[in-house]
């Protein structure tokens, strides 16, 4: 898997503000893997509470089309929660509560955190939020890309 690293981060936001034309959807979506298994982003959603986030970043489609209506419990997904503004997010400064957690699926309770990498968000909306992430724990929950998600509430 291709891994961004922060000196990537600053020509690409270089190469982001300089674009006039593109948009986070321009940019490779979201992949990696997750437990184990391949990950491909196809839909997101966030909570809003106390001035922040919860973002899931999820590989399964929606059948009804409704992105807010959960997580499927077989499916491998991605969860964080920053501030609600845009900036740069490095793993580093995330508390435990806060940290990306990389979620098994198979109705598995088992989580594991990220070690390393950021979260870039690039804008806030009533009806997007839009970011890139690069977070690692070891070669088997390694994701890195762009994201857009709904707000949910």
């Amino acid at each position: 898997m291709k891994k961004i690293f922060i000196p990537s981060l600053i020509v690409l936001m270089i190469g982001f503000i300089s674009c006039k034309d593109k948009t986070i959807r321009d940019l490779d979506v979201a992949t990696g893997k997750v437990a184990g298994q391949d990950w491909t982003f196809e839909k997101g959603d966030a909570f809003y509470g106390l001035s922040e986030y919860t973002i899931r970043l999820m590989s399964d489609k929606t059948p009804d089309g409704n992105v807010c209506s959960g997580v499927n419990p077989n499916i491998a997904y991605v969860e964080f929660t920053i501030p609600a503004q845009a900036g740069i997010y490095q793993m580093s400064d995330f508390v435990a509560d806060k940290a990306v957690t990389f979620y098994e699926g198979s109705f598995s309770s088992k989580a594991l955190t990220a070690a390393s990498g950021y979260i870039q968000i690039i804008s806030f909306s009533a009806f997007t939020i839009d970011g890139i992430i690069q977070a690692s724990l070891d070669d088997n929950n390694d994701i890195a890309g762009a994201f857009y998600v709904k707000p949910c509430n």
